[in-house]
């Protein structure tokens, strides 16, 4: 199950990767992912630029439609998922700080 659940971390790290609009840093669980590691995760972390204007990059992300808002967060669907039914959307936290006040 873990290795599904990783293709699928994978896929959507793929998707953020070719179109997201802003210079960012993969963070987090699905950055180990990417690595190799065994272990999973059920979202997406990003850091950006403090002085990213967070309104305009939410909006240019859900205008490509393989990014969308729900439950009160933004979702990235993976690649591929279109083909395959098994992929799912992950939440996507896009950060602008990270413990310690570590800024891009």
């Amino acid at each position: 199950m873990a290795a599904l659940n990783n293709q699928n971390v994978l896929a959507c790290v793929h998707t953020v990767n070719s179109n997201f609009p802003e210079a960012f840093i993969l963070v987090g669980g699905a950055s180990m992912v990417t690595r190799r590691s065994n272990r999973s995760t059920n979202d997406v972390d990003i850091l950006v630029s403090p002085s990213t204007n967070m309104g305009q990059l939410y909006q240019k992300l859900v205008n490509t439609k393989l990014f969308y808002r729900g439950e009160g967060s933004l979702f990235v669907r993976p690649s591929g998922s279109e083909s395959n039914t098994s992929m799912r959307p992950l939440k996507i936290d896009i950060l602008t700080d990270i413990c310690f006040g570590l800024k891009v």
